[in-house]
């Protein structure tokens, strides 16, 4: 169809072009030419100018629904290939957990004596050792995460879940982290006021791993010496949670930024500490699958940081586990 409609706009410029040699040469053996000639100057302009626009048009038509052609066909064969690389990091992702798990389990049972009494020196290797196995796990899931959220196949199980039970499960990890808020001198701090009738439609192990990604990022990035506050609080409408360090802080002109993809900020590479940019994709992306919202607020580089998020209160009701792919 848009070849013909190129072969009716290339017929009407060769006419048009006719038109104007006709009239320019004054061909008097012409019939066009007196046929012309005996019209008013207007009408013949306006016989003219009709082709020529009928022409361009048509010409310009074309050449654009073969431009279309090929955008389409590059895109399909960009988003093949994304995919493609997305599933492999997926795949790869998966089949590196199975080992990662055995040293795990292997040096944990070390630590714990099983196979005999080891030394302090040995004892420190070997915590050493595993967390930096819990670590790369963490990097796997996340990057596990990340694939399947790039294809759409990241699903969440949403049940009705009390304030009660998903306060108890928030304090629980705040807790896990006391010890390593003490080896680095920082007092964590907890604090909550929710009430306790109401309830979330919730996974509450996706709201655990946001928790702990920002709890996390609270102590890696606050210096010895520094406070963190994990605040809970309800209203009619919402749950919210909150935690507020005295840390490096955020840029302001940087702070648009935290949540997406791969980004990290200048004061947090400048500290070398790991990182790869997932963990606040991540919160975000799960929060949004909820249905509820987060931000953060800082003051500046060295001024602290606040980071927050809401989900949404319902009427208790009797609802069979809802799946939700985000």
């Amino acid at each position: 169809m848009h070849l013909a409609g190129g072969m009716i706009g290339f017929l009407a410029a060769l006419i048009a072009l006719h038109l104007i040699h006709t009239i320019a040469n004054g061909d008097e053996h012409s019939f066009i030419y007196h046929w012309l000639k005996e019209q008013s100057p207007l009408y013949a302009f306006a016989i003219i100018a009709s082709f020529s626009l009928t022409g361009v048009l048509a010409i310009g038509q074309y050449v654009n629904k073969k431009e279309l052609r090929y955008e389409l066909r590059k895109n399909k064969e960009l988003d093949e290939a994304s995919q493609a690389k997305t599933e492999a990091i997926s795949f790869a992702s998966h089949e590196l957990r199975t080992p990662l798990t055995a040293v795990k389990w292997g040096i944990k049972s070390l630590l714990e004596e099983d196979f005999g009494q080891i030394s302090p020196e040995q004892k420190k290797v070997l915590e050493d050792v595993y967390q930096t196995n819990e670590n790369m796990q963490t990097l796997l899931a996340d990057f596990l995460d990340s694939s399947k959220i790039d294809i759409g196949k990241l699903e969440i199980s949403l049940k009705n879940i009390s304030l009660t039970e998903m306060e108890r499960a928030i304090k629980q990890l705040a807790a896990k982290k006391q010890p390593l808020a003490k080896k680095k001198k920082i007092e964590l701090k907890y604090d909550a006021a929710v009430n306790y009738p109401s309830h979330a439609l919730v996974d509450l192990n996706r709201i655990s791993q946001v928790v702990d990604n920002l709890l996390e990022n609270a102590i890696n990035y606050t210096p010895a010496g520094g406070a963190i506050k994990v605040s809970l609080s309800s209203n009619k409408n919402d749950f919210k949670f909150s935690i507020t360090d005295s840390g490096i802080g955020i840029p302001a002109k940087e702070q648009a930024k935290v949540f997406v993809k791969f980004f990290r900020a200048t004061n947090a590479r400048k500290l070398r500490s790991g990182g790869t940019g997932l963990g606040l994709y991540l919160c975000k992306r799960l929060i949004d699958g909820h249905q509820g919202g987060v931000w953060v607020e800082s003051a500046g580089a060295g001024r602290g940081s606040r980071f927050c998020f809401t989900l949404p209160i319902r009427a208790r009701q009797e609802t069979e586990e809802l799946f939700r792919k985000i």
